[in-house]
This record gives structure tokens, C-alpha cells and sequence, in this order.
């Protein structure tokens, strides 16, 4: 098992440095594109800049535990850029048959499909501006910065990158039944912004589909609600489990769709 991990390690590190050099290629595109998310960071900043104005605070929530709630979820979504182009030409390689090409690899099909390319310009800005959000509202609400706390904090980064990764790649799988899939890929890429603020905003009945049916809350929230002190039990279990179930459910769905596949040759 390790020797497998080391070896899928080695190839996504592989495909982030031709994936770098390929984009360092065009400079101008790829500064553009790191322009373009500084942007949209502007824009987002309006929420934070309002919720300091107003001294809001939302179920005992001040404003700079909220900026740990936004800092995280920024964090994540350039995480989740990173490889969100692979699950946006996915449904072209199966109605093309390009997948034919990744299914003869001596690797798994599914992991090259997702990891082939990876995305820079986005996710710089975005991790940046996260960190710099979470450093700030991390210190205001004076949670104690510590290897614990940090090492706690980077493992749910690392869980909500997979729970990233099965939710919204579930859509995409979709494409083997049919090749209409944009609709419901657009909504679910919709029911991303609900995470720019924390849950607790939202009444129970959101809380609940959001943390246990599609469980995308559990991304960008239970890290600081961990950090914080202010998560159930139910929840904690709960956080650890998703993961596991989210991504079985998109293996299963890979399989079945590679079966329902016609390549380009029959």
C-alpha cells in the first residue's frame, strides 16, 4: 500500500511540474489568469469588509471567527482549482472517446482523468489571500497556535480535499449515462459559494442536508468549528466517515460508467 501511494505521489508531482512548465510557457495567460482570481478575491473581500463594518455576530459568532470560515473556504476553493479543469473535460472524453487513452495506462484510469492536468494561475492567488484571512481571524479570536492545532488544521484540509474531490466529481461521472451533464454540473458548482459563510448562518433544516446528505459544509466548516471547540460529536464522527463514503461512491460510479463506455473504436 505505501509503495502504491509513493508511487501516485510521484505522478501527480510529475504532472504538476509538466503542468507548471506547459503554463509558464504563455507568461502573459498565465498572469492574466492569476489577475482575474485576484479579482474575484476583491469582490469576496466585500463580505468580509461588510461583516467588520456592521460588528454582525451569528449565533455567537464574531466576525473574526467568520474570517476563519472565509479564509478556509478561499483555502479550499484554489485547492479545488487546482484539478477542476480535469473534471470539466471529462464528459468530452467520453463522448469523444479520448478516455480510450487513459484506460490503457498501467495506472488507474480514474486518477489520470483527474490529476492529469493541474491548474497554478487560480489557485495561488486564492490559497494565498486564504492563509493570509485565516493567519488574521485565527489570532483575533486568540485560538492557540501550536503544532497541535496546525497539525489538526492541515489534516482537515487534507479531508476536506477529498470530500472535495468525490462531491463535485460525482456530477461529472454522470456523463457515462448521459452527455448532458452541464446543467447539474453548474448546480453543484453553485451549492460551492455556499460555503463563503459559515453554516450556522443557514436554519437547521440547510445545516443538516448540507453537513449529511450532500455534505459539502463539512469542507470548509468543521475545520474551525474543530480549532474553535464548537463541534458535536455526531458531527466529528460524522466528518470522518464522509470522506470514506463519498469516495467509494465515486469509485463504484467510475466502474459502472466504464462498463456502460463505448471507446472511440467500437
Amino acid at each position: 500500500m505505501l509503495n502504491i501511494i509513493k508511487r501516485y505521489l510521484i505522478l501527480i508531482i510529475m504532472f504538476a511540474k509538466n503542468s507548471l512548465a506547459a503554463q509558464l510557457e504563455y507568461r502573459v495567460n498565465f498572469i492574466l489568469g492569476m489577475a482575474v482570481e485576484a479579482g474575484f478575491l476583491v469582490v469576496k473581500l466585500t463580505y468580509v469588509i461588510l461583516i467588520y463594518k456592521t460588528g454582525v455576530n451569528i449565533n455567537g459568532m464574531s466576525p473574526d471567527y467568520m474570517l476563519v470560515f472565509i479564509g478556509t473556504y478561499t483555502i479550499m476553493t484554489g485547492i479545488y482549482m487546482s484539478f477542476y479543469t480535469n473534471f470539466w473535460n471529462l464528459t468530452n472524453y467520453i463522448r469523444e472517446g479520448t478516455l480510450d487513452l487513459y484506460l490503457t495506462k498501467p495506472v488507474s484510469g480514474l486518477f489520470l482523468v483527474t490529476f492529469r492536468y493541474i491548474d497554478f494561475a487560480t489557485p495561488i492567488p486564492a490559497v494565498t489571500a486564504g492563509f493570509i484571512m485565516l493567519g488574521i481571524g485565527w489570532n483575533r479570536c486568540g485560538f492557540d497556535f501550536n503544532i497541535l492545532n496546525i497539525g489538526i488544521f492541515i489534516g482537515c484540509l487534507a479531508i476536506g480535499t477529498v470530500l472535495t474531490y468525490s462531491i463535485f466529481l460525482m456530477p461529472r461521472l454522470l456523463g457515462f449515462w448521459t452527455m448532458s451533464t452541464g446543467g447539474i454540473a453548474q448546480i453543484s458548482d453553485s451549492v460551492w459559494d455556499f460555503n463563503n459563510m459559515p453554516m450556522k448562518i443557514y436554519n437547521k433544516i440547510i445545516q443538516d442536508i448540507g453537513c449529511y446528505i450532500f455534505p459539502v459544509f463539512l469542507i470548509t466548516n468543521v475545520p474551525g468549528l474543530i480549532v474553535g471547540g464548537h463541534i458535536s460529536k455526531t458531527l466529528l464522527i460524522w466528518y470522518f466517515m464522509a470522506p470514506v463514503i463519498m469516495f467509494n461512491l465515486c469509485a463504484i460510479m467510475w466502474k459502472m460508467g466504464i462498463r456502460r463506455y463505448s471507446s472511440a473504436s467500437s
